[in-house]
């Protein structure tokens, strides 16, 4: 479980802080377009949930596309005439940050221009952030078994955390690839097997010889 207590200790955030009790959605908090006329006429809810369980993640995520299916319906019926292209010609120097609702929850956007084609930065900071640690808090105690479906119940986004930098004293550098770590993995668990006498056949016995 993730507690009330805890979803506010690791700052999570989305449909995995809502299932804990967390009451907070940028849509209806720091509205922007159509969000906050169709929350203010009651066309759709956040929904709020107190287990904080694996299933209640899974109940929240398959309320909230109800609701979403609301939300676009809602636009559809109030789409107003105009043209749907800013035309934008001419971006001036500055910055900005903006947060939205994303699926797995808030994400925060930043962004730095001196006027040209191309941004000068822009840092992401995207919801499995803040999601991904509550593992501290909800996998301890669990059985192994459990512990995939822990962590896969926050919908946790890969893409940036698939590879790590390794820097050793001398002050080298190398990237282990998510190849690199699955062989490393089965490597690692074919010597504990062999420590507790145990021979298994083991399917990615060609991928540890590449």
């Amino acid at each position: 479980m993730l507690t009330y207590e805890d979803a506010i200790e690791y700052s999570a955030t989305g449909p995995t802080s809502r299932p804990s009790g967390v009451d907070h959605d940028v849509r209806r908090d720091d509205p922007f377009d159509a969000y906050g006329p169709s929350f203010e006429q009651g066309i759709w809810d956040v929904v709020v949930l107190d287990d904080g369980d694996v299933f209640a993640k899974t109940a929240c995520r398959i309320l909230e596309m109800i609701e979403s299916v609301k939300i676009i319906r809602w636009c559809i019926d109030n789409m107003p005439d105009g043209s749907i292209d800013a035309d934008v010609t001419d971006v001036p120097a500055g910055e900005g940050c903006g947060h939205y609702e994303a699926p797995r929850g808030e994400v925060f956007h930043y962004m730095r221009s001196d006027g040209g084609n191309f941004p000068l930065r822009h840092k992401i900071r995207a919801p499995t952030y803040n999601n991904l640690p509550t593992f501290k808090a909800t996998c301890p105690g669990a059985h192994i078994a459990d512990v995939a479906l822990i962590t896969a119940s926050i919908d946790p986004c890969y893409c940036c955390t698939e590879r790590v930098g390794v820097l050793d004293k001398i002050g080298s550098k190398h990237i282990l690839t998510q190849d690199d770590l699955t062989k490393m993995s089965v490597q690692r668990t074919d010597e504990i097997k062999k420590k507790l006498g145990k021979t298994t056949w083991n399917p990615y016995a060609k991928m540890i010889s590449r």
